[in-house]
């Protein structure tokens, strides 16, 4: 990594992502993408009530953060066939189901991990029966007293940020994620919370006009348009506040749902704060 200094945020951002490689970016290119797909571009709308009612969130621990466009495609055969299976039972579930990719590693070779809330626990999915496995943690999520043939553990963090970053499916969030997660890592360790929060990568959310795409958890906030100078916004809304009051703060301007209310709610909820 060859370093450059990016005027417009005041941070080290070296290289521009692309799908499979790294190129350099001159101070120009760096100023030109953010003015056209980075936090410099003009907003596209309210993102206030911009994503689905769902009540359960499955990240898929793929231990890298350079997705293909056709993601699962480039994926072990495991995760193809893990997402391929969890595409067919969505529709039959007694519960609304969003799963994503995420840069967490699996703990072995045989295992698939993932990360499910508002549980905020890892589940490991043994790669050789991998549909057995995950037939049997959607059983126990839709009823905590079936039993789980996966091994479950609580997460090592109490509070976990999820930023997209999938430069292949959007050139937005490949510019936005990235920055953003350096940005949190950054303000993480200066409100010494490194101890008890994770920032992680993930795949695409939905809603790419959105970018930066932030969803944190417990809190269970999603957020859109986020920049770097909002950061301690949110870290404000979702971990302090919600340590202090139980619930997190809302942000009207940057606010794009919660886990488990539905598009009219949150707009409802926003228009009351």
């Amino acid at each position: 990594f060859f370093m450059l200094r990016n005027r417009l945020f005041g941070v080290h951002f070296i290289l521009r992502s692309t799908q499979r490689s790294f190129v350099m970016c001159e101070p120009g290119d760096i100023e030109e993408l953010n003015r056209t797909c980075g936090f410099g571009r003009p907003l596209d709308g309210s993102p206030v009530g911009t994503v689905d009612l769902f009540n359960k969130h499955l990240f898929i621990q793929t231990g890298h953060s350079d997705w293909n466009k056709k993601y699962p495609e480039g994926e072990r055969e495991a995760v193809r066939e893990l997402v391929r299976e969890i595409k067919q039972r969505k529709k039959t579930l007694p519960f609304s189901l969003k799963a994503i990719a995420c840069d967490l590693p699996s703990t072995s070779d045989d295992k698939v991990d993932v990360c499910v809330f508002p549980e905020q626990k890892q589940y490991s999915l043994n790669a050789s029966d991998i549909v057995g496995d995950l037939n049997s943690l959607l059983g126990h999520l839709a009823s905590q007293e079936t039993p789980c043939s996966a091994a479950v553990k609580e997460l090592p963090f109490k509070h976990y940020i999820f930023v997209c970053c999938d430069a292949a499916t959007d050139k937005r969030c490949g510019f936005c994620g990235p920055r953003l997660v350096d940005a949190f890592e950054e303000r993480i360790q200066h409100h010494k919370l490194s101890e008890t929060v994770k920032v992680v990568k993930t795949s695409h959310v939905g809603g790419h006009k959105y970018a930066g795409n932030v969803i944190v958890y417990p809190a269970g906030e999603w957020f859109g348009y986020v920049t770097p100078e909002r950061v301690d916004d949110v870290i404000s809304a979702t971990i302090t506040n919600y340590e202090d009051k139980g619930e997190p703060t809302i942000i009207p301007d940057l606010w794009r749902g919660r886990l488990g209310l539905s598009k009219e709610k949150v707009k409802e909820m926003a228009q009351q704060s």
